[in-house]
């Protein structure tokens, strides 16, 4: 399998960070009267912008979230980032191994993804000229913008890209921008049947480690 550049998705894909920020999200919610489960969380509204989210919640519940409960969800979701936040286990070792060129395309902003590099220690493999957000493009996914942006970004042809993704949303977007996707199930937020929702949201294959994802594009073992 040979690609020109690699667009990693990053929640949930590079950072095993959907568990804790969905727990939070759901917790919170809920107190608000908006009550959706941690499961919900996972499989309704990953991948979706903040804004997205939001829209979807209100026409859900019929009623419109308070002004100010966005900072306060961010401020917990940071504590918990700075606390406990991890790579995704063999994410080090695969970017290790790529011999292309890499990026980030993700719904996140801009600068909570630099944080979370930090925290992680994957700020090594990422200078801020990898890194594209859903925040500077019209459309979140599931509209293909970011994608788009990030491969001509990049100076690749669409059709060179591989994308890793482990949300619909996401999987949906790399197929609409016309590349190659692959869903991700290594976050320790996929359910078993995970693979299977990728799967039938177009996801070209499905891949439950990075370890398994090396050995189909032919990397070499460490």
């Amino acid at each position: 399998m040979m690609f020109d550049l690699v667009i990693f998705d990053f929640d949930g894909v590079l950072v095993d960070s959907e568990i804790l920020a969905c727990q939070v999200w759901a917790d919170k919610l809920t107190e608000l009267g908006f009550p959706v489960t941690l499961k919900e969380m996972v499989t309704k509204y990953t991948g979706q912008t903040v804004t997205q989210m939001k829209q979807m919640l209100e026409t859900r519940f019929e009623k419109t979230l308070p002004e100010d409960y966005l900072p306060t969800i961010n401020a917990r979701v940071e504590e918990l980032f700075a606390e406990k936040l991890v790579a995704v286990d063999g994410a080090v070792d695969f970017l290790n191994a790529l011999t292309c060129p890499y990026c980030i395309a993700s719904g996140s902003t801009g600068r909570v993804i630099g944080d979370c590099l930090r925290y992680t220690g994957l700020d090594a493999y990422f200078s801020l000229k990898k890194v594209f957000s859903a925040w500077d493009v019209p459309h979140g996914k599931p509209a293909p913008d970011v994608f788009l942006y990030a491969a001509r970004e990049m100076n690749v042809p669409p059709e060179k890209c591989l994308v890793i993704e482990d949300s619909v949303a996401g999987v949906t977007a790399g197929k609409a921008a016309g590349m190659t996707v692959f869903g991700f199930c290594g976050g320790s937020h996929c359910p078993p049947a995970h693979a299977d929702v990728l799967k039938n949201a177009g996801a070209d294959e499905i891949f439950s480690s990075f370890a398994d994802m090396r050995k189909a594009m032919g990397q070499p073992s460490s």
